[in-house]
C-alpha cells in the first residue's frame, strides 16, 4: 500500500452579490501498489482528474476503483455543502412540515414539554449554544416571563432546533428529505481532484 495526497474542489457559481461559492478539501488516500505505479506513469509530481479519466477511457482499468472512490468522496462533499452550508430560504418551513409528520408517524418525540421548558428557562438550565433557529440573546434579567406569546415563540424555536439536531444525526438522504434539498440536483455539480505524490 502507498499513500497520496488528494485536493478536491467543486464550484457552485456566483451569488447575486458576485461572491463565488465552492467547496474544497484535502486528505490522504491509501492506494494499492498497482494504483500507485499507474499514477506515477501519468505524472511526476501530480495527476489531474482529467488525466485519470483519460487513462481509464483508454483501457487502463487499474485506476477505476480508486477513481470511483474519489468520485463518491466528491459527491459526499457536494451534498454536505448543499445540506449544511448553502443558504436555504425554505429550511425552516421544510423542517416544520417534516417535524409534524415525523411526530405524527411516531418517528420523533418532542424532548421537552412547554411547562418544563419555561421552568428550565427561568432557572437558566436551557442550553442555547449553537442553535440555528430563533433568537435567544434577548433572554436576560429584563425578559418578561409573563409574556405567553414570547415564551411560546422561544419554545417553538427551541423545539425546532432540537429536531434539526436529531435530523442531522441521520443519512444525507434522510436529511435532504426534511430540509427540502434534492440530492439528485446536487450531483449535477462537477467535482475536480488532483492527486499529489508525497515527498
Amino acid at each position: 500500500m502507498a499513500s497520496v495526497s488528494v485536493k478536491m474542489s467543486a464550484f457552485y457559481g456566483y451569488s447575486c452579490m458576485g461572491m463565488a461559492h465552492g467547496s474544497e478539501k484535502s486528505f490522504c488516500l491509501e492506494v494499492t501498489d498497482r494504483e500507485f505505479e499507474s499514477l506515477k506513469k501519468l505524472g511526476k509530481k501530480s495527476v489531474a482528474r482529467s488525466t485519470v479519466v483519460d487513462a481509464i477511457e483508454n483501457g487502463d482499468e487499474s485506476l477505476s476503483a480508486m477513481h470511483e472512490r474519489l468520485e463518491e468522496a466528491g459527491l459526499d462533499m457536494v451534498e454536505e455543502y448543499w445540506l449544511f452550508e448553502a443558504y436555504n430560504e425554505f429550511l425552516e418551513e421544510s423542517l416544520l412540515d417534516a417535524m409534524q409528520k415525523d411526530i405524527e408517524e411516531g418517528l420523533y418525540e418532542v424532548p421537552i414539554l412547554f411547562e418544563s421548558f419555561v421552568a428550565d428557562l427561568k432557572r437558566g438550565d436551557i442550553d442555547f449554544y449553537g442553535l440555528k433557529f430563533g433568537y435567544f440573546d434577548d433572554i436576560d434579567d429584563g425578559f418578561d416571563y409573563d409574556d405567553d406569546e414570547a415564551l411560546e415563540g422561544k419554545y417553538e424555536s427551541y423545539i425546532l432546533n432540537a429536531y434539526y439536531d436529531w435530523v442531522c444525526e441521520h443519512s444525507h438522504y434522510f436529511i435532504a428529505d426534511r430540509v427540502g434539498v434534492s440530492l439528485e440536483s446536487c450531483w449535477e455539480d462537477e467535482v475536480d481532484y488532483e492527486i499529489k505524490f508525497s515527498k
